[in-house]
């Protein structure tokens, strides 16, 4: 199978549930896949376009012109301008390295602003990229576990629009960019010749970007060839960034199924 689960050859959250998840953790792309132990080491590359069907919740603005937003992924459908994500992994013996991007940008989606507005509406442009060195800690015929250690990087263009209420309406940008240091790691179960399931959980930020930031994902892969891998699961994202100089808040939660296929140069 197309992933590294072969011996030589894949803010809101709980700090438990977080660590639990960084001690098995994995997802997409699929670590290299076996090798036989008397060839050297070399380079595999996966690169794995996907689907994220992933909902919005938590609290956004500045001050005390924030508001709650709980946007469901169909929501986000009916507002959605444009989205690309897309993963990339390598491996080189016990050494690897995971690239992954998402970019989505989505118009017009509904917000609750609280007391202060009659209502609100969210026009949102945001783009993570990660980018995460990984080494292989422990390799057994069933079961492989890396540890990894990068940074998440976060650009967000929104635009909060208030009507009036108890306060005149305003107009509100949100843009920021920031990059939080992240720490965990991915294991990979093998079930059978063509199947293994996939866990990954990192946390991040501690203060050096956001205050806290985190991820979940867990999933299962088919390998259909010796090219092509199809992979589905569920990925859970959090950040909570505040910046006390201007009152700024983005607290969210991101989460929802996940699509992809693997090609393995």
């Amino acid at each position: 199978m197309a992933s590294s689960t072969r011996p030589a050859g894949r803010s809101g959250i709980r700090w438990g549930g977080m660590v639990a998840a960084a001690l098995l953790a994995a997802w997409l792309p699929g670590p290299a896949a076996a090798q036989s132990s008397t060839d050297p080491p070399r380079w595999m590359v996966d690169i794995t376009p996907n689907a994220w069907a992933a909902g919005l919740s938590g609290t956004v603005g500045v001050r005390d012109r924030t508001a709650d937003v709980d946007v469901t992924f169909r929501d986000l459908l009916k507002h959605l301008d444009g989205a690309l994500m897309l993963g990339v992994d390598a491996r080189h013996g016990r050494w690897g390295a995971e690239l992954d991007g998402v970019y989505v940008k989505v118009s017009g989606g509904r917000a609750t602003p609280g007391p202060l507005f009659s209502s609100a509406k969210l026009d949102a442009s945001e783009a993570i990229v990660e980018l995460t060195p990984l080494y292989r800690l422990i390799e057994t015929e069933r079961v492989a576990i890396d540890v990894l250690a990068g940074a998440r990087f976060w650009s967000l263009k929104n635009t909060l629009t208030l009507e009036p209420g108890v306060l005149p309406g305003a107009a509100i940008n949100l843009d920021k960019h920031w990059t939080d240091p992240i720490v965990g790691g991915r294991a990979f179960v093998t079930l059978s010749s063509r199947w293994t399931v996939q866990l990954r959980g990192d946390i991040g930020g501690f203060g050096a970007g956001s205050r806290f930031s985190s991820q979940e994902l867990a999933g299962v892969a088919y390998e259909v060839s010796r090219h092509f891998t199809f992979r589905g699961g569920y990925r859970h994202l959090d950040v909570d960034f505040r910046q006390d100089s201007n009152g700024f808040i983005y607290d969210v939660g991101m989460g929802g199924p996940i699509l992809g296929v693997s090609y393995r140069f």
